[in-house]
């Protein structure tokens, strides 16, 4: 009966949905996406075949890499001074092992599909969060004051470097039309400047970093290049304190929490 079955699934497909529900459903829903990451660990568990991904899996230094994160991170356990804090922390990367099953079980021609479901997922997220902004409407009791929607600010100022720095990829790409290439300017223009307006001081530096190794990495280490870089690093982060009040406040207290570390005090962010 479970050759059956087996022989009756289609494990590429099955994955490939689950994967394109999880891409979108992550910046929106985290419980939904845990019921996502749950199912398709119970579907690998169902597949059997495991030593098709352990074969896979050992040939790659990358995932050897990610083994050897996730090892060090539960590790800590051994010395944390709390450990019911340590377990909180770190249930989270038990989700990380989905990692390796879906890099066995997708095609790489797959991959653009999923990033633009993740993308149509910060989509949604971001008319939110500029809906709660310009104060259309409020989500969770909060409105102007906290335009991050379903996840903390930190995180989601991740999320959001995460979509600028991959459209930015895209628009560079050659395989795109002109016309795909203005609606993702666009889209990258209105992420850019909803990360500005949010209080996630993570993805701003995070942003700043990725355009420099965006820029090296399509147009080689040059002067040129570097100097543009710079200067569209400049130019947006200057716009974006000149007009946005919420990143003006956000880089005093970076700049007095700095003053504070010179002076000893190293309890903050």
């Amino acid at each position: 009966m479970y050759k059956e079955f087996y022989n009756a699934v289609n494990f590429n497909l099955t994955y490939l949905t689950l994967t394109l529900l999880l891409a979108f459903s992550t910046p929106l829903s985290w419980k939904f996406s845990k019921v996502v990451i749950i199912t398709i660990f119970i579907i690998w568990i169902l597949e059997v075949d495991y030593r098709k991904y352990f074969d896979r899996l050992k040939e790659s230094a990358f995932m050897l890499i990610l083994f050897a994160f996730i090892l060090f991170q539960f590790s800590t356990l051994l010395w944390t001074t709390d450990l019911s804090l340590a377990v909180t922390s770190l249930r989270y990367y038990t989700f990380w092992l989905i990692i390796p099953i879906l890099a066995v079980a997708l095609k790489k021609e797959q991959v653009p599909t999923i990033i633009t479901a993740f993308l149509a997922g910060m989509f949604v997220s971001e008319v939110v969060a500029y809906g709660m902004f310009f104060e259309f409407w409020t989500y969770n009791g909060h409105g102007a004051d906290y335009p991050s929607p379903f996840m903390h600010h930190i995180a989601y100022s991740i999320f959001m470097a995460f979509t600028a720095i991959i459209l930015l990829n895209r628009i560079y790409a050659s395989h795109y039309s002109l016309k795909e290439k203005l609606f993702m300017g666009l889209f990258f223009i209105t992420v850019t400047g909803n990360l500005f307006i949010s209080q996630g001081r993570a993805g701003q530096l995070a942003f700043a970093i990725a355009i420099l190794l965006t820029g090296f990495l399509h147009f080689r280490l040059r002067i040129k290049t570097l100097l543009l870089s710079f200067t569209l690093m400049i130019a947006l982060f200057f716009t974006a304190y000149s007009i946005s009040p919420m990143f003006e406040k956000r880089v005093s207290m970076a700049a007095y929490d700095v003053q504070q570390v010179f002076k000893g005090d190293l309890d903050s962010s």
